[in-house]
């Protein structure tokens, strides 16, 4: 399974398009995020960032406040909203993962996969290194 195919997944079951779903992970992860942090987690914009936050917020699924510390910086945190629909996306795509993994018939698809993982764990251990 690759982005795509997660994206019409997340779309057709909770309206959400891909990025939104990573920008919800990522919020989750943390207690209270800021937009900079969220934009070098997922390698989106800061602007892409706002978009997408914005949209979020006025279907209730992150709350957007200004940071105690600045109040040119804010900050993000699910709802509870967000974090049932993180959750939910979440268990589908781990479930479709697992059928689709399930389903290989050839040798190719097993070769695409193994590619697809390997990209995967390198986006995982570019972040989590970016991180510290």
């Amino acid at each position: 399974m690759n982005n795509n195919e997660a994206e019409s997944i997340l779309r057709a079951n909770f309206s959400i398009s891909y990025n939104e779903y990573l920008l919800l992970i990522h919020i989750g992860e943390n207690i209270r995020v800021s937009q900079v942090f969220l934009a070098d987690g997922t390698k989106l914009t800061t602007g892409a960032i706002s978009k997408i936050l914005k949209s979020l917020a006025g279907r209730k699924m992150v709350q957007i406040k200004e940071s105690n510390i600045s109040g040119r910086t804010h900050v993000v945190c699910l709802t509870n909203a967000g974090k049932k629909l993180a959750a939910e996306a979440t268990k589908l795509l781990e479930n479709s993962f697992i059928s689709f993994y399930e389903n290989f018939e050839s040798k190719t698809k097993i070769k695409e996969f193994d590619e697809q993982l390997t990209n995967i764990i390198n986006k995982l251990i570019e972040y989590r290194t970016s991180k510290n």
